[in-house]
């Protein structure tokens, strides 16, 4: 099946509008997933066209990806507010067990969200880099001395 970009090129939709990219991207930016911004934005294309689209200009995705990036990072402010959000004094045993877990949940969402698109910034994946060089040869003449063999050559 033929989409608009497969036409020729009087009769493809223009979806080249800088200020149309400006804004989904923004949108996105702000904490909207990306087909939301295409079903909210007037004028803007389906979501296979945008795929197409961002895969054959080449500035669209560092536009993108930062936009991704800035996404995560406006999913870092919430949880904060979320977190810090105080537990009403007039709920008790459930009724304070149930506002809380919606509560839980948003800030998992978030969390996860957060992690997700950016693992390196916002993952629980901890990173070990080591930073002392050793070697290999000595380490292993320091192994057969202690094991009474010489080494050849």
């Amino acid at each position: 099946m033929g989409g608009p970009l497969n036409l020729p090129p009087h009769m493809r939709p223009r979806y080249t509008d800088e200020a149309l990219w400006d804004q989904l991207l923004n949108e996105m930016a702000h904490g909207k997933a990306f087909t939301s911004a295409l079903r909210d934005c007037a004028g803007a294309p389906s979501y296979p066209v945008a795929k197409r689209m961002l895969a054959a200009d080449p500035a669209l995705p560092v536009r993108y990806r930062a936009a991704l990036e800035d996404r995560a990072d406006s999913l870092r402010d919430p949880l904060l507010d979320l977190a810090d959000a105080p537990i009403p004094d007039t709920l008790e045993g459930a009724e304070k067990s149930a506002w809380l877990a919606p509560l839980k949940s948003r800030l998992n969402t978030r969390r996860y969200l957060a992690s997700k698109l950016f693992p390196r910034q916002y993952g629980e994946r901890l990173e070990v880099g080591v930073m002392h060089q050793i070697s290999i040869l000595a380490a292993l003449d320091a192994a057969n001395g202690r094991a009474g063999i010489a080494r050849e050559g």
